[in-house]
């Protein structure tokens, strides 16, 4: 009995290491992309800083966010928040944060005149004019967003105008073609019987289109 439970606890040993050198290579791949901040560029240096393990964002009107790093370094990283300012969009007075917890991550749209954040599920991807932005995410976990969403800036705040979450679709965005479309990939990761299934389908390119409204064509279920 003793011998088993012995081998038992080596076995559960061993896989707390493997779990933990997997965290540990993944907190080393974050720390090195953040070391390629753009902190230093002009007009962000007196509104981004970093403090040791701390982000903190300065708005114009003088109102301070802070966001700290913790427990990204133990075994499970169950706990785990890190922070990575990724760049500025200047003409839409927005600074985009990404935050990395555990198994996720999740992006903020923070306003530089007033501090007001937005949390979005993915990065955001700014229209040609800058008076829009598309989300585009793919995802096969429940609770996240896996769709395509469409934002408005001219109220001069992030508003929603559309979205579609389509259930099995995996979603990529292309680019902007203008203001009123977008050209996205779809494919498919569940067959016809609901099972999952390798390869995947043929990848899709299918436009985003506003007129009459928007909707993503050739795939009626999207334009309700």
């Amino acid at each position: 009995m003793r011998q088993k439970m012995i081998i038992f606890v080596l076995i559960v040993v061993a896989g707390m290491i493997g779990v933990g050198d997997g965290r540990a290579k993944e907190f080393q791949g974050l720390k090195e992309i953040r070391r390629q901040e753009p902190l230093n560029r002009p007009g962000i240096e007196k509104s981004v800083k970093r403090v040791n393990n701390s982000l903190e964002i300065t708005a114009s009107n003088g109102k301070k966010i802070i966001y700290t790093d913790g427990a990204c370094e133990d075994v499970d990283g169950m706990d785990c928040n890190f922070y990575i300012f990724l760049k500025s969009f200047k003409d839409a007075h927005a600074l985009i944060v990404q935050q990395y917890y555990y198994e996720g991550n999740i992006y903020y749209w923070i306003d530089d005149r007033t501090g007001e954040v937005t949390e979005l599920p993915d990065m955001p991807q700014l229209s040609p004019s800058g008076k829009k932005f598309a989300l585009v995410n793919s995802s096969e976990a429940d609770g996240y967003f896996a769709g395509i969403a469409i934002w408005s800036l001219e109220s001069g705040k992030p508003v929603m105008e559309w979205g579609y979450e389509g259930e099995h679709h995996l979603y990529s965005f292309i680019l902007w073609e203008n203001d009123d479309t977008i050209y996205i990939t779809k494919n498919d990761y569940v067959n016809e019987n609901g099972e999952s299934f390798i390869p995947l389908k043929p990848v899709e390119v299918l436009r985003v289109v506003r007129v009459p409204e928007w909707h993503i064509e050739g795939l009626p279920e999207a334009s309700k």
